[in-house]
């Protein structure tokens, strides 16, 4: 669960810095490229996986489980916007390392937290259950 949330906390980092950076204005080449939806939707993505990575962070399943299927489900939009790009070499190896190792960290993340969910708690606990049975 550690990486999951390492790379959660790292994915809204990077964003909230790209987002800064490019609708700042700072770099006169890209601040045209960049428009008010953009960033909100860059800023509110962000968020929304950090907050999502402290649920991971504190070991709570639904924000694992979240966390994965947010994310896939979150790249169908901007692969047909064409935010995500898989049309040249570069572009692929982008991909892969942008989009696809944070998605398996999560799914690490997500298999970590609902193990732990299952390790630490008991599915039945009652005298009669044949695990707590003595031996005979």
């Amino acid at each position: 669960m550690r990486w999951a949330w390492i790379a959660g906390f790292t994915w809204a980092t990077i964003g909230l810095l790209n987002a800064m950076l490019l609708f700042s204005g700072l770099d006169s080449e890209v601040e045209n490229l960049w428009g008010g939806g953009q960033f909100l939707w860059v800023v509110s993505e962000s968020g929304l996986i950090a907050l999502l990575s402290y649920g991971v962070l504190k070991k709570a399943k639904l924000a694992a489980v979240s966390l994965f299927f947010y994310f896939w489900i979150s790249r169908i939009p901007l692969l047909a916007v064409g935010w995500i790009s898989l049309v040249e070499q570069p572009d692929m190896a982008r991909f892969i390392i942008m989009q696809v190792l944070p998605a398996y960290l999560f799914f690490q993340g997500m298999r970590g937290a609902l193990t732990f969910h299952f390790l630490t708690h008991p599915t039945s606990t009652s005298a009669d259950s044949p695990t707590q049975k003595p031996a005979a």
